[in-house]
């Protein structure tokens, strides 16, 4: 199921790289990462490491205030633990330090929504949240397979038509209790020109599309996960109250006391007016261990031109918010 996770990100990147509403970027990024879990006893005496991070980042341009970036990145977690203990593990007043170095190797999937607060200008700023699905790359971790949230307070100055920079300070919080600060700098080029946004003005009875990618992440009493997901609407009826019936399914990753990996497929019922909906979903989730539950959900949908606002309550979600692109 790992493959199908990598597969499926793949094919979101090559679906929005060819899409042709607004400008469509691509760059390098890397910096400075502070791990911000080393300290997790009081008898222990941690200290960081040189910790950096670097890949590779798409933007999409979904309008000209919102935007939605995605990549893949290399990043290490390194520190050094004198721990207090003798020769016996015994907690000791004045004991002989012993030193371990610790160190964890993750390939990051980042996925950040973006909203640009100084529109037509030179300077951007453009805060952001988003998710950080990870996969170890070395035996000695945390789990092998986890994810984050993260807040990101991006800067970027546009250079020429072509070329901008990005300043990009970042902190994750890493499921279920660590994390990290990062401070990045990335340099992007366009490779798509067209911003007509008057392409993207619909109809209110058009607003629904047949297909959509979603990306959803919730936090539970002692559950957090993310997921991202194929939807295809079949059924739909525009008179009077707008009703739509669709079909999804769903890869994603969730933490409580370990973490684990699902897949799900549901069914659903949308109905409401213009742009606003109410949505109904039922289906079923089969998890790594081969676990097979029943999963729904109960939410809200915005829909603004070709992207989808989503919140609602959902097994195995939590309370939930999510993006959708749809086409």
């Amino acid at each position: 199921m790992k493959k199908h996770i990598l597969y499926f990100m793949v094919y979101v990147f090559a679906s929005q790289a060819f899409a042709q509403d607004y400008r469509y970027q691509f760059g390098i990024d890397g910096g400075y990462t502070k791990p911000l879990f080393y300290s997790t006893h009081p008898w222990e005496i941690s200290t960081p490491d040189f910790n950096f991070n670097f890949g590779i980042q798409f933007q999409d341009h979904l309008n000209d205030r919102w935007q939605l970036d995605y990549g893949i990145f290399y990043k290490s977690i390194a520190y050094t633990r004198t721990n207090t203990f003798d020769e016996n593990d015994t907690i000791v007043v004045n004991p002989d330090d012993k030193i371990e170095n610790i160190a964890y190797h993750f390939i990051e999937l980042p996925i950040t929504f973006r909203y640009n607060v100084l529109k037509d200008s030179k300077f951007k700023f453009l805060p952001g949240f988003g998710i950080r699905p990870a996969l170890s790359i070395q035996e000695q971790t945390i789990g092998n397979f986890g994810f984050g949230l993260f807040l990101s307070m991006a800067m970027e100055y546009q250079l020429n038509e072509k070329w901008k920079l990005r300043v990009d300070p970042v902190y994750t919080y890493r499921l279920p209790f660590w994390g990290d600060f990062s401070v990045n700098l990335g340099i992007y080029r366009s490779i798509t020109n067209i911003t007509n946004t008057a392409n993207n003005e619909t109809k209110d009875n058009d607003l629904l599309k047949r297909n959509a990618v979603a990306i959803t992440a919730g936090y539970g009493v002692i559950v957090a996960s993310f997921q991202i997901g194929y939807e295809r609407l079949f059924w739909e009826k525009k008179k009077n109250l707008h009703q739509a019936a669709y079909g999804n399914v769903n890869f994603g990753g969730f933490s409580s006391f370990d973490e684990s990996i699902f897949g799900s497929i549901l069914g659903g019922y949308l109905i409401g007016n213009k742009n606003k909906f109410l949505d109904i979903s039922l289906g079923v989730l089969a998890t790594d261990g081969k676990t097979i539950l029943p999963s729904g959900a109960f939410g809200y949908r915005y829909q603004n031109n070709n992207v989808q606002f989503r919140t609602g309550i959902g097994f195995i979600e939590g309370v939930y918010v999510g993006f959708a692109r749809t086409f």
